[in-house]
C-alpha cells in the first residue's frame, strides 16, 4: 500500500550510516528495480544511570529507475544518507497474509568521503553495461 502524501510527511526518514553488506539489486516480475540494503547508524540509548551508543542495523529498499541509476555507486562499507519514509509492505507467504514494516528510499546521498569510490562506480557500471549487452 502506497502512503498518501500527507503520510509520507509524517513518515519522513533521514538516516545516515554505513553499508553493513553489499546492496542486492534485482528486478520484480513486472520489471520493477529493487535495490536493498542494509544500513548501519550509530544510535544514542538514554539509560537512568548514562547514556550509551549502540550500532542499530537497518533494512531498507529503494524501487523504480533511482534504485537502478544508484546501484553501482554504492559498496559493503559506502557513507550514505537516505531520505524516505516508513512504509508497511504486505505480502504473502505460505498462502498467508505477512505485512512488515520498512524503511522505502526516495533518494541516496552517497558520502563524498574517498573519491576512488565513485571512480570505481563508474567502472562498475561501465561493466555492467557491457554484460546486458552480451545477454540474449
Amino acid at each position: 500500500m502506497k502512503p498518501r502524501p500527507s503520510d509520507i510527511d509524517m513518515n519522513a526518514v533521514h538516516l545516515s550510516g554505513s553499508l553493513a553488506e553489499q546492496p542486492l539489486f534485482n528486478t520484480l516480475e513486472k520489471g520493477v528495480p529493487l535495490l536493498r540494503l542494509k544500513l548501519d547508524v550509530q544510535a544514542l540509548i538514554p539509560g537512568a544511570y548514562n547514556d550509551r551508543v549502540e550500532i542499530l542495523h537497518i533494512n531498507v529498499v529503494m524501487y523504480g529507475p533511482g534504485a537502478a541509476d544508484v546501484y553501482p555507486f554504492l559498496q559493503k562499507g559506502a557513507q550514505i544518507s537516505i531520505f524516505g519514509y516508513i512504509g508497511v509492505r504486505v505480502h504473502y507467504e505460505n498462502g498467508s497474509r505477512k505485512q512488515r514494516l520498512e524503511q522505502e528510499v526516495v533518494a541516496i546521498r552517497i558520502m563524498p568521503s574517498v573519491g576512488a569510490d565513485f571512480a570505481r562506480g563508474l567502472q562498475r557500471m561501465e561493466r555492467m553495461k557491457e554484460e546486458a549487452a552480451h545477454q540474449p
